[in-house]
């Protein structure tokens, strides 16, 4: 009997420790690392990474560990960052890279706890994410957007559904019942 395991530690690393085992093994397990590490796109993966040094330096400014972290450390970081203005979006992008990092080191994520989602949705009720002001579409411009659709079956299927959803707009459908 071969002696053999390989323990999944993270979602990145992937420790092998194969006595005697197989080549199609060795291959099996270098599959599931390179699976592991593209789980997020390397632009995902930058982003959390720098909120995630800045919520190291936040801590370290304060005194307070972040590795790992307690949802009071994180409920207070948030609350820094709203204090700052910071969009909700951004404090639930700087959220998944906390847990992230937690998950990365093997250790549970502060962030999942009820009181941070409670703070979350707080914050977003108070602050909430302001709407940007966009300029409505003109007929002129609707005529324009058609006319410029290919005439194939994608072109004739985007066409239908912008006027279907222009017509419901109106209230058109509510004079067909």
């Amino acid at each position: 009997m071969i002696n053999s395991h390989a323990t999944l530690t993270s979602r990145n690393i992937v420790f092998q420790e194969v006595t005697g085992a197989s080549p199609e093994l060795l291959e099996i397990l270098e599959n599931a690392q390179n699976f592991l590490t593209t789980t997020v796109a390397d632009s995902t993966r930058a982003i959390y990474t720098r909120d995630w040094k800045g919520f190291v330096r936040w801590c370290i400014s304060h005194g307070l560990s972040h590795l790992p972290s307690s949802p009071e450390v994180v409920a207070c970081y948030f609350t820094a960052l709203a204090m700052k203005e910071f969009r909700v979006t951004t404090l639930r992008r700087h959220c998944a890279a906390i847990a992230a990092a937690h998950r990365e080191a093997g250790y549970p994520t502060p962030t999942s706890h009820p009181s941070i989602k409670e703070l979350l949705r707080g914050i977003t009720r108070k602050i909430g994410s302001p709407t940007k002001p966009v300029d409505a579409l003109l007929s002129e411009d609707i005529k324009q957007l058609i006319g410029a659709m290919p005439d194939t079956f994608l072109g004739t299927r985007d066409k239908a559904i912008i006027l279907v959803g222009l017509l419901g707009h109106l209230g058109v459908r509510r004079s067909l019942e």
